[in-house]
């Protein structure tokens, strides 16, 4: 399991909307490259002190592992039950 890093989260969040489709990029009014860094910024403020992690690659397959069946789920963040 890896801990991702803000500054990570903040370049990927930036990454995946600046490749949107023109025509989702207006629906989410992200015009300007200004506005894309206001809203990386709101992101990134809901994020504030929140710890994301991501299970690891498994070794000799392609695939990142799965929570719950490659890696046990990170402590408190077991699903619920039922």
């Amino acid at each position: 399991m890896q801990v991702v890093s803000h500054d990570e989260l903040r370049m990927r969040i930036t990454i995946k909307l600046q490749v949107l489709k023109p025509y989702k990029k207006r629906e989410l009014g992200i015009v300007s490259p200004v506005t894309l860094a206001e809203v990386v910024n709101s992101v990134m403020e809901v994020l504030n002190r929140t710890v994301v992690v991501r299970a690891d690659f498994i070794h000799g397959q392609q695939r990142p592992g799965v929570f719950g069946v490659d890696e046990p789920w990170p402590p408190g963040c077991e699903p619920r039950e039922g």
